[in-house]
């Protein structure tokens, strides 16, 4: 009895230990530092772009005695540092959107040319929404050491309310100080704000067909009907030039997520399409009304005619419009595709060829997709995998 008293009371031990070091591990030290993204929220950090030729550099603004010079940490073509000269002397930095709670280091590179040391301090100016300055965060004095660069890091973490950041970098006394390496990062992973210290956003997104689309091959309960389907190509054409009046009106851009035939202005020269394909799975069995179009080859209505003679079926002629006003194009691939339904071939073959076709109109290759029919839910992993392989984010 006492033998198997001593044992248990020895696993408990060793279970309590192991607990314990299992808490060590996977807790999260409670003082740990900040993490810093390895991007620079800056503007020309290294002084050296002047596009305006005024002899300033771009994205600064310079208080008395503030000035370019050519002395910079290592010997580069153009290279310049920026020198400070008295203490009312000052540079202050173009304002960067920032997140309310969120740390943000400031890195530099410093020195005087004087005989003896200098001091710097940076001034975190955090602004509100109206772009106004409210809290005011004055960092410690640090040491410029004479005739030898030296690494500063100042720290601030942006407090409630707080939309912008303006960093004001002054020195304490007379002697000319050098500045040049700036590097401003943000705490952990960064989520770029949205401009103008917004706080929210809108999308704008259309699916942009013809009646080759999901109208001739439509799954609802009219079937396979290509006068309906050109009666509705027309009234998308009508509120597609619509909506370009009202986007135009107003300024607004959007997404525009264009069906292939959208992007031809006629196909007069009968050209084939991914191969002149028959989709079998387009079936009463995958939700079709019938089987039309598993014996029935899926480009087989085109009507060989231009955006003039036959509007309903090409939409390209409407392309200029849209890039004229900023609008953005991407993909809602070629054929229309129920994308969970396609074999992984069958889905790069149409992505290729939407971007043949938006190669041909002077578009660029997609990078996102509107899935047909909102498919997106019954699409798996190997779908995903042929999308990231063509280049889709």
């Amino acid at each position: 009895m006492l033998r198997r008293l001593l044992f248990l009371l020895a696993l408990a031990g060793l279970l309590a230990l192991a607990g314990l070091a299992a808490w060590n591990l996977y807790r999260r030290p409670a003082s740990s530092p900040p993490v810093y993204a390895h991007s620079n929220l800056l503007v020309n950090p290294g002084f050296q772009e002047d596009a305006d030729g005024d002899g300033r550099p771009d994205g600064w603004e310079l208080g008395p005695a503030a000035e370019w010079s050519s002395w910079t940490i290592r010997p580069e073509p153009d290279g310049h540092s920026l020198r400070l000269t008295g203490s009312a002397s000052y540079v202050r930095s173009l304002p960067v959107a920032v997140w309310p709670g969120k740390s943000y280091r400031l890195s530099l590179q410093a020195l005087t040319d004087a005989d003896h040391p200098n001091r710097l301090q940076a001034v975190f100016l955090w602004e509100d929404a109206r772009r106004e300055a409210f809290v005011r965060q004055s960092g410690e004095w640090q040491e410029v050491p004479a005739r030898r660069w030296r690494r500063l890091e100042f720290a601030g973490q942006a407090p409630a309310g707080a939309v912008g950041l303006t960093l004001l970098l002054r020195p304490a006394g007379d002697d000319p100080l050098y500045l040049d390496e700036l590097h401003l990062a943000e705490e952990g992973v960064r989520l770029e704000p949205y401009p103008d210290y917004a706080r929210a956003a809108l999308a704008f997104t259309f699916d942009w067909e013809t009646a080759m689309g999901g109208l001739i091959h439509s799954r609802s309960d009219d079937g396979y009907d290509p006068a309906t389907a050109e009666e509705r190509g027309l009234a998308m054409r009508r509120g597609a030039e619509n909506l370009l009046l009202l986007l135009e009106r107003y300024g607004i851009r959007a997404t525009w997520y264009a069906a292939g035939y959208s992007l031809l202005s006629g196909n007069a020269e009968r050209r084939i399409f991914s191969g002149n394909p028959t989709y079998t799975w387009a079936s009463q069995a995958h939700g079709w009304r019938d089987d039309h179009w598993v014996v029935t080859p899926w480009f087989a209505d085109d009507p060989y005619g231009t955006a003039q003679s036959h509007p309903a079926w090409y939409a390209g002629d409407l392309l200029p419009r849209l890039l004229a006003l900023g609008q953005e194009v991407q993909s809602h691939t070629f054929g229309h595709l129920y994308v969970p339904y396609a074999t992984p071939e069958e889905l790069r073959t149409d992505l290729e060829e939407w971007n043949r076709a938006a190669r041909e109109a002077g578009l660029p290759p997609a990078r996102s997709l509107a899935f047909p029919w909102g498919a997106s839910l019954g699409a798996g992993d190997v779908t995903y995998t042929v999308l990231e392989e063509a280049g889709y984010l």
